[in-house]
């Protein structure tokens, strides 16, 4: 469901752009580092919470999940940024 919104609140931002360049950064900076690292990993961490043993993963998963959700909003920032402010 994140997913969704981000994807169309970048649409909507993308839609007052010129150039395609700008849709990517967008995009990219914020839904392929969602779609990629953040929902396997929260999914990994859902599926495995019942069951025991599985430590090691367990905080490899919440490691990636703290480093890469402040990474996705400072790549939006700066794609943001970038875009309108740096033109």
């Amino acid at each position: 469901m994140a997913a969704i919104a981000i994807f169309w609140t970048a649409r909507g931002v993308a839609s007052g752009v010129e150039s395609i360049e700008i849709v990517w950064a967008l995009l990219g900076s914020s839904l392929s580092i969602l779609v990629c690292n953040l929902i396997p990993c929260a999914s990994y961490l859902v599926i495995t919470k019942d069951r025991e043993g599985h430590v090691a993963s367990k905080r490899l998963a919440w490691l990636l999940i703290l480093v890469f959700t402040p990474l996705m909003f400072l790549s939006t920032a700066n794609a943001v940024n970038n875009t309108f402010f740096n033109g």
